[in-house]
């Protein structure tokens, strides 16, 4: 893909029944969507392109209560010497069937995939952690990538670019814990390291403060 230019990262919901307890118009430290399922969008944007060094943030309460205490939220992400800038999302009104996930530019190809995470549907369904297709994703919620140049050998020509759909790896939510077992253990590092936890607290944090003051904040520690 080249230089990525531009990322987006979402995780984006539709109401779910478990917002009905957000009633309260204030908000406490720790509350929110981007300290609850936010942070695992956060977590990527940090784990792909590192430190940001600025913060610039938009909350709303969407699910019918005017509180404090953000449901969606727009977090932009600028980078020191890169023209890069990363959009970490959540929304809680999302009508339609496979909402976006990733949307990725680079200089030389774009990367797009909806769909939502097929393993919480599958244990709501009954499968477990073992069953054959468990973490398994169908085809048609498979992320595209087209480049200019030829790169993987699921793409094929189609006008100026090569275009193809790109089959997931099946890393499953089972993976997190057999590598803190293992990091325990002494048998491998850990995944994610103290300070790419550190950086994202710090980050929502700043979210909140960037929101409040209407501003962009500088990274800072």
């Amino acid at each position: 893909m080249g230089e990525i230019t531009d990322a987006e990262i979402h995780y984006d919901l539709d109401l779910p029944s478990w917002m009905a307890g957000m009633t309260d118009p204030g908000w406490t430290p720790g509350e929110g969507m981007n300290f609850g399922i936010g942070c695992h969008s956060l977590d990527q944007a940090l784990h792909l392109f590192g430190k940001p060094k600025s913060v610039t943030a938009f909350y709303r309460s969407l699910r019918g209560v005017k509180s404090e205490t953000e449901d969606t939220f727009h977090m932009i992400l600028q980078y020191e010497d890169k023209p890069l800038i990363v959009h970490v999302k959540t929304h809680v009104v999302t009508k339609v069937r496979q909402p976006l996930k990733y949307y990725i530019r680079g200089n030389k190809g774009t990367y797009i995939k909806f769909g939502e995470d097929q393993q919480e549907h599958q244990i709501m369904g009954g499968m477990k952690y073992g069953d054959k297709g468990f973490g398994e994703e169908p085809e048609e919620i498979w992320g595209e990538l087209e480049t200019v140049d030829k790169k993987l050998d699921c793409q094929e020509k189609k006008g100026e670019y090569w275009v193809g759909k790109v089959k997931p790896e099946n890393k499953g939510i089972w993976q997190y814990y057999e590598d803190v077992y293992r990091a325990v253990r002494g048998e491998m590092e850990q995944v994610v390291k103290s300070e790419t936890s550190l950086w994202g607290i710090r980050v929502i944090e700043l979210a909140r403060e960037s929101h409040t003051k209407g501003m962009t904040l500088p990274f800072d520690l």
